[in-house]
């Protein structure tokens, strides 16, 4: 049996992951969504995006994603225009770099979309976490 302050530690961890702070709360949030497959891992194909809710005035969207189990890994992104249908497709962002954790291991990715107006200034923002490999 867990010792009650390994529990108490444990469950105020997966909390603290579970959540997903705003970056700047003045700004319009974006709806992001993406998933991924196995197949997935250490490719640099980017997977396809769905972003909903941009403001009017956004001219291309900056996309970025974070290990967040080793922040100091960089996993790229970059620029791109979206489509009004939202759909990002897969493989679009130049310069990407997949999830790749250590075999055995479970990380927590997260991708940022800033989205951007004509004069490049942060006019929104979203993000959305996903584990991997998937279960």
């Amino acid at each position: 049996m867990m010792p009650r302050s390994a529990a108490l530690l444990a469950a105020l961890f997966l909390a603290g992951c579970a959540a997903e702070p705003a970056r700047n709360a003045n700004l319009p949030a974006i709806g992001v969504a993406f998933q991924w497959t196995a197949a997935d891992g250490c490719s640099q194909r980017s997977p396809a995006l769905s972003i909903q809710g941009l403001p009017p005035g956004t001219a291309r969207v900056t996309v970025r994603m974070t290990d967040l189990d080793l922040p100091s890994s960089t996993h790229g992104g970059g620029d791109v225009f979206v489509p009004p249908t939202g759909q990002i497709a897969a493989g679009t962002l130049p310069g990407y770099a997949g999830p790749c954790p250590p075999t055995g291991e479970i990380h927590s990715y997260r991708i940022t979309v800033d989205a951007l107006d004509a004069s490049n200034r942060v006019i929104g923002t979203g993000q959305a976490t996903r584990r991997f490999p998937p279960t």
